[in-house]
């Protein structure tokens, strides 16, 4: 039961961490507007606030899971690395939009919503159009997730 407490906090330090990293970025990226819209401190609280709404949403798969598989030492082994798949898994679309933020931004002035998902119907025009706007980007991209995903994996969702 300490492993997966100590898992699941590893993984919300790991969330907050990159979503705040995000935010600070943008918000240097976007001062004139961050100051327009009450500051630093609002902005770095609102997100704060979106942040753990959605570590409670991440962590309710695990969380309901949990009992059903530490019902034997079976069912925990699965239960360990399927809960870490499924955390490096999060963590890398968490990852993956974070990266994809600023340029949605400069695109639609907002950060990825729906239209992110919806354009996904049609994946050899936005890949097309990705890679003529923003190939330093898909390239960045590329490289970083994965080597994310690898230290996360060793290092840290463990």
């Amino acid at each position: 039961m300490r492993l997966y407490t100590a898992l699941l906090l590893r993984f919300a330090l790991v969330v907050l961490g990159v979503t705040t990293l995000s935010r600070v970025f943008l918000g240097f990226q976007y001062l004139e507007r961050l100051q327009a819209a009450q500051g630093w401190g609002y902005v770095l609280l609102q997100g704060l606030r979106f942040d753990l709404v959605l570590l409670g949403l991440l962590l309710i798969i695990p969380g309901v899971l949990l009992p059903w598989l530490l019902l034997s030492r079976r069912t925990a082994d699965l239960g360990w690395r399927l809960t870490q798949l499924y955390l490096l898994a999060m963590v890398l679309v968490i990852g993956f939009l974070e990266f994809a933020t600023p340029s949605f931004v400069e695109e639609y002035d907002t950060r990825p919503n729906y239209l992110f998902v919806e354009y996904l119907r049609y994946p050899k025009e936005v890949l097309a159009t990705l890679w003529g706007a923003y190939p330093a980007q898909l390239l960045a991209s590329a490289i970083l997730l994965p080597a994310l995903g690898f230290v996360l994996w060793k290092r840290v969702l463990r």
